[in-house]
């Protein structure tokens, strides 16, 4: 499924792309006459009637024209792209490249036949006669010489066994959605992303009986403890009842077997274990068997209900326009196995089971992949069947759909898993310290993932978290998610300092306090310390490592503010080590209330309480009115952590980012928070250095304004 190559077979003027054209298939088609087209200009060619044509093919630069078109093709397998070839196919050994192209990249073969049509209407000489009149009207003629060379090529054609041959009105059957008939099972298990856990894998067999087919959604290996021992089992399994899936980590086998190339875990770690188990010439064999049975969707009927299962998930724009129905071997392999994204190209961004649940679709649709929103049984009608820490699966049978999740048994080792993520950034620090934060691109993207937010300040050593930040939290407002009424409650609001993280925790290997910006540099981290150690809170911090009971396995979170060496927004006049947070050491980075009365951080910060949404909204208003010169305000809810930031906080940080546009000779051009005309002052001023004291003073000016 999916993977198809149709070459299109007749003589010039047979229809080949005038058919192209009405069935809107230009995007797919490589025409090998527009390719002939950038290497030469027409020539002049003379007609069978004394006339000049010199809109006539060039064909000494054939050589060239092929080793591009055999590029070309090749590029589009490599991605797994429904492909279609314009050309005659009609001269020696026309298929031995393309040959070579299908066992690469496990490609079924089509060759669309145009002249059976006009066969079955014309004999050889009233078919010529046709043809020689159609190439008359066409805007590249070859004359009728050519035309009749290929005619006679084409009675002597030979069309290989691994070639299947079409006309074109069949070509509509192959490129539809290829329904699977699951009639013979009473059972139907549809699995989710396994990346070698193989013990909760092994728990979905438990129940197995005769009649049970099994659906795998992708993602076998890597990130897991048991990637032989999986990789194994699949391997020797068979039947007709089971159905694998390509997801996005078994592009990795294919970069392997086809370039060599090691890439991503899999690469990493996953070959190495394989290879070590199996050797290459073994391992690669079942490499390829195994990447044979790969399909990109499944589609059926059962109990009367559709499903459609693939590695992403689909968006029900492709079924509500019968797009799926009719083209799905021509979507893009791609959609099947990351997903579609917004123009950010953030496939994980797009919450694909609540655009499907609104959708008013009687569809069934099944997927993994998709872990920023870790749905399961909430939407109606979508399944994602993966969730960091647990194992999905789902069971159908006639009576309907039943979901199943248990924690992983043999599954994803955290940190190896944060260090694969492209969008997480680990830097290496001294005694074999890691520390993981998001990309710039991450945060200016979007693309926040579970796995994204949890690397802001995420310190490691051997595998294991040492020391850890909060996971990232936003501001209401900043995404769809980020709602008053989204939080749980009871919410508790707590006083936002305004400095930087400082993350301190145990070192066991080494038995001493560690202390760090959440970026880990040495800038920071030494401010942090120094701050830590004036404001006395060193001695504290070593007696509760020392002295309480489970602390050397939790962070302690303060806010660092030094109105000197780091000023910001607010004005402070002295030094300040406020503790924020005690959090567990853990990838959940569960908040301690238990631990945090240890540094009476309740009683540093803690504002409000709330019971609801109305009291909360209550409180904020009350605390913004008493505090109008702060950051902002934390919320905690039972379920995550919002943020709100003040107007003068969000106009006094506008100018500054303006006052540095303008240092650089850069002048802002768009304006949200009402700074403007605060930095037409300072500019009339000659202001050039923003400072707390200067917004203070604008913030101040703008209050006498109003009150006189």
């Amino acid at each position: 499924m999916a993977r198809n190559l149709f070459l299109l077979m007749g003589t010039p003027a047979s229809g080949k792309s005038t058919w192209i054209k009405k069935q809107g298939l230009n995007k797919y088609t490589i025409n090998v006459d527009q390719v002939r087209s950038l290497y030469s200009t027409p020539n002049t060619v003379i007609n069978d009637d004394g006339s000049f044509d010199q809109n006539g093919i060039d064909f000494p630069d054939e050589g060239l024209v092929w080793k591009g078109v055999y590029s070309m093709v090749e590029t589009r397998m490599c991605e797994g792209e429904t492909t279609i070839v314009d050309a005659t196919h009609l001269f020696k050994h026309a298929f031995t490249e393309y040959n070579k192209l299908r066992i690469k990249y496990n490609y079924k073969v089509y060759v669309i036949d145009f002249m059976k049509d006009l066969l079955d209407t014309s004999n050889d000489e009233s078919l010529l006669d046709v043809l020689v009149n159609r190439d008359n009207f066409r805007d590249v003629r070859v004359g009728k010489r050519i035309i009749e060379k290929y005619l006679s090529r084409y009675h002597n054609r030979h069309i290989l066994d691994w070639i299947t041959e079409i006309r074109p009105d069949q070509f509509h059957n192959v490129k539809a959605a290829v329904r699977t008939n699951m009639s013979m099972f009473d059972t139907i298990q549809v699995i989710g992303d396994i990346h070698g856990d193989y013990g909760a894998l092994q728990k979905v067999f438990d129940d197995h009986h005769k009649g049970t087919a099994y659906v795998f959604v992708g993602d076998y290996l890597d990130r897991g403890k048991k990637n032989v021992e999986t990789f194994d089992f699949l391997n020797k399994i068979g039947g007709n009842n089971l159905f694998f899936l390509m997801g996005n980590h078994e592009t990795h086998y294919q970069q392997w077997l086809v370039e060599g190339k090691k890439r991503g875990m899999f690469g990493r770690k996953t070959l190495v274990e394989l290879l070590k188990a199996h050797g290459e010439e073994e391992l690669n064999d079942m490499l390829k068997n195994f990447s044979k049975q790969l399909l990109p969707y499944l589609y059926f009927r059962f109990g009367g209900q559709q499903y459609v299962v693939t590695h992403a998930g689909l968006e029900p724009a492709e079924l509500t326009s019968t797009k799926f129905e009719r083209d799905a071997e021509l979507l893009d392999e791609q959609e099947y196995i990351m997903g579609l994204s917004k123009q950010d190209g953030d496939p994980y961004g797009r919450d694909v089971d609540d655009e499907w649940s609104n959708s008013g679709l009687g569809v069934i649709q099944l997927h993994g992949h998709r872990n920023n929103f870790e749905h399961f049984a909430d939407c109606h009608n979508s399944y994602n069947l993966t969730k960091s820490g647990k194992f999905r699966w789902a069971t159908i049978t006639k009576d309907g759909i039943t979901p199943h999740e248990i924690e992983s048994i043999d599954g994803e080792v955290f940190i190896e898993t944060v260090e694969d993520d492209e969008d997480i950034i680990t830097k290496k620090l001294k005694g074999g310290i890691k520390v993981h934060n998001f990309s710039r691109d991450t945060f200016t993207k979007g693309r926040w993932t579970p796995l994204t937010t949890k690397a802001r300040g995420l310190f490691s050593k051997d595998d294991h978290i040492i020391g850890r930040g909060f996971d990232k939290f936003f501001n209401v407002g900043e995404n769809k998610s980020a709602t008053l009424d989204s939080l749980v409650f009871p919410v508790e609001g707590y006083h936002k300092y305004n400095g930087f993280l400082g993350i301190t925790f145990w070192n066991k290997d080494t038995n001493r306090l560690e202390i760090f910006s959440k970026g880990g540099g040495t800038k920071y981290s030494k401010l942090a310390k120094s701050v830590i150690q004036h404001t006395k809170m060193m001695d504290k911090l070593k007696h509760y490592y020392k002295e309480v009971e489970g602390a050397k396995e939790t962070s302690v979170l303060l806010e660092i503010i030094d109105p000197v060496n780091d000023p910001h927004i607010v004005k402070y006049h002295q030094e300040h080590a406020v503790p924020i947070a005690v959090i567990d050491n853990t990838a959940e980075g569960t908040i301690d209330s238990v631990k945090e009365t240890n540094f009476r951080i309740k009683a540093h910060s803690l504002e409000f309480r709330a019971m609801n949404i109305d009291l909360l909204e209550k409180y904020l208003k009350r605390y913004f009115e008493n505090n109008p010169l702060q950051e902002g305000i934390v919320m905690r809810g039972q379920n995550k952590m919002l943020k709100i930031k003040s107007p003068f906080y969000l106009k006094a940080k506008e100018l500054r980012g303006a006052m540095g546009l303008a240092d650089n000779g850069h002048e802002k051009r768009q304006w949200h928070y009402g700074a403007y005309d605060w930095y037409q002052r300072v500019k009339a001023e000659g202001i050039t250095n923003f400072s707390p004291d200067l917004a203070l003073q604008l913030y101040k000016e703008d209050e006498g304004e109003n009150n006189g």
